[in-house]
């Protein structure tokens, strides 16, 4: 082989070798998605092991049936309720609605992915 046909293999392979770095790192490294946490949650955890794994609740309320899209605040109560509680982690495309019983423990668990379109996807992506 030449020297220039050495030098370009071994380029290739300098390439290739830093994509496979840069995509491990990148498989690794990325933050953990709404879905991964859903999985990790079980019915029986308690109020504290859910929080620390999705944090604080955009929606809290006592169990009131069938809540509608249009939750208000005025239902918000704090953990110390004796009620059961129904909370909603709401993100851009997915909310996580869990239900609690008396004891603050999860009986229940939901996971609502929102479909866009792809016009909407191309514009998320494009930041616009």
């Amino acid at each position: 082989m030449s020297e220039a046909r050495i030098k370009r293999f071994r380029l290739l392979v300098a390439g290739v070798s830093v994509l496979a770095v840069a995509l491990v790192a990148y498989y690794l490294l990325k933050p953990e998605t709404i879905k991964g946490k859903y999985r990790r949650i079980e019915v029986g955890m308690e109020w504290h092991e859910v929080e620390a794994i999705l944090g604080s609740p955009t929606d809290k309320s006592p169990v009131l049936g069938e809540l509608d899209d249009d939750y208000r605040d005025d239902y918000y109560l704090n953990t110390n309720s004796e009620m059961p509680t129904f909370a909603m982690w709401r993100h851009d495309d997915y909310g996580v609605w869990l239900q609690f019983d008396f004891s603050d423990r999860v009986t229940s668990k939901e996971l609502h992915v929102r479909q866009r379109g792809i016009l909407e996807r191309l514009r998320a992506w494009l930041g616009l």
